[in-house]
């Protein structure tokens, strides 16, 4: 469900929707470089054990658990924003500023 949220209907090269669906969930909701590698990161390992899995090739590592714990996370938290936002990021406006805009310390966070 997030893929579909995250990403274009245009076709794609092999890769380019992990790349995208990891650059877009960290600039939506990473605040600077560390937590955005980080949030790449979760995206990243849970997309590789999805792909696996739904092509027949994975067999089960002791971290999986803990990779796709992080990973829904961070799914978690792109669709709380998504719906707090009331509307559907501009993608590409997110990607060119870097992230959201910035918020006035006194609102409420996103």
């Amino acid at each position: 469900m997030v893929r579909s949220l995250v990403s274009s209907t245009r076709r794609t090269k092999p890769g380019e929707h992990t790349y995208k669906l990891a650059l877009r969930a960290s600039f939506l909701l990473g605040k600077d470089l560390d937590e955005r590698r980080k949030i790449r990161e979760a995206v990243e390992g849970l997309y590789v054990l999805r792909s696996k899995a739904v092509h027949g090739t994975h067999s089960a590592k002791p971290d999986d658990d803990a990779t796709s714990l992080d990973g829904l996370k961070v799914c978690a938290r792109v669709l709380e924003v998504i719906v707090r936002l009331n509307k559907m990021p501009d993608w590409k406006e997110l990607e060119l500023a870097g992230g959201l805009p910035l918020r006035d310390p006194n609102q409420d966070a996103i």
